[in-house]
């Protein structure tokens, strides 16, 4: 009898629990930023990193954290050090900290590269008023 429960309920666990991170990504990437409410934010963000990659996790104090990673693109001059990225394929990092008691959500910290942090506002900024799609530096100067 104890055997049949385990395997309904973890299962069930298991799926709800996947369920509750998609709605979190989900209700990230097509939610609006004040000042930005023409376009989601997923199709903003997406439109300026390559291989856009969405995941959830929770920090060991309780904070809800969606966080996107992707590739800086030629279209990103402003963050994205040439040199360095073709060094270090660097992946831009944003993180989106949601709010407890309802549907809300900060911009909370943005990096690209590892442990270098950038200004939010100018990734936003670019990816907002950026009428292009993600080209991918050409990094062959680098392989010679």
């Amino acid at each position: 009898m104890k055997n049949k429960f385990l395997k309904t309920v973890i299962p069930f666990g298991i799926a709800f629990a996947m369920c509750s991170c998609n709605s979190e990504i989900e209700m990230v990437k097509n939610g609006t930023l004040q000042g930005y409410e023409q376009t989601t934010i997923g199709k903003a963000f997406e439109s300026v990193l390559g291989n856009p990659k969405w995941t959830y996790f929770e920090t060991n104090k309780g904070v809800r954290v969606v966080e996107l990673k992707g590739l800086p693109g030629t279209e990103t001059p402003v963050i994205g050090l040439y040199s360095e990225y073709c060094r270090n394929t660097s992946e831009v990092i944003i993180q989106f900290t949601l709010h407890t008691a309802d549907d809300l959500f900060d911009i909370a910290y943005c990096e690209i590269g590892e442990n270098n942090p950038v200004d939010c506002n100018i990734l936003t900024y670019l990816a907002y008023n950026n009428s292009s799609t993600y080209q991918a530096y050409n990094c062959e100067p680098f392989g010679k």
